[in-house]
């Protein structure tokens, strides 16, 4: 509130009531103040979510597929899986006659102990399987354990286009190649082993 004995009118107001021997005041409320205009600010950008700006997530690379019917394994290092007279199977050249790229051509069948994954049978009717860890090619022979041992269940290899060969009753063994013997071997999971002990998935040798 205001005191308007400063303002001419209000002063006049005053002389008078002076004059009659009361004096009293003359007291006006003041005007409102305005409100502040308002205003449609921008927001502060720091207490805003900026958009997801991030691209898509990368799909993982492909793995190689086995499918039914013939096929030849080559490894990773050099040589095919390669099934001798002997039956013993090794990691061997498949550039010589056509006995040679026979022994190198296997057929993939669906897995005799699991219908999930493969087994590996020869043109002339053998299976690759595992015994006392080394690798072989064996004729069935009626055992309970033989389909098991001759099942093979694939795993990403080290690059999209090559597998790697699990055995089926040792899930933490895989097929590997020493350098002279072929034989399963623990899975360390490290990039060397994947290197190491992987079989890039080919037409086969033999048709």
């Amino acid at each position: 509130m205001k005191l308007l004995s400063a303002h001419p009118v209000v002063a006049a107001v005053t002389g008078a009531t002076v004059a009659a021997g009361v004096a009293v005041p003359v007291i006006v409320l003041d005007d409102p103040e305005p409100p502040a205009p308002t205003t449609n600010s921008a927001p502060d950008p720091r207490n805003t979510t900026p958009p997801n700006s991030a691209g898509p997530v990368p799909a993982p690379a492909p793995t190689a597929t086995i499918r039914p019917g013939r096929l030849s394994l080559e490894w990773a290092g050099g040589g095919y899986l390669t099934a001798r007279d002997d039956d013993v199977a090794v990691i061997a050249p498949a550039d010589g006659d056509a006995r040679d790229r026979r022994r190198a051509t296997f057929v993939a069948v669906t897995g005799l102990a699991d219908p999930d994954c493969y087994s590996f049978r020869t043109l002339d009717g053998r299976y690759l399987r595992h015994y006392e860890l080394l690798a072989y090619a064996n004729a069935p022979d009626g055992t309970a354990i033989l389909p098991k041992d001759a099942t093979y269940c694939p795993l990403p290899g080290a690059t999209p286009e090559t597998v790697i060969l699990q055995s089926h009753n040792y899930p933490q063994l895989c097929l590997r190649w020493t350098g002279t013997e072929l034989r399963i071997g623990y899975n360390d999971g490290s990039e060397k082993f994947r290197a190491d002990n992987s079989f890039r998935i080919r037409p086969p040798l033999a048709g």
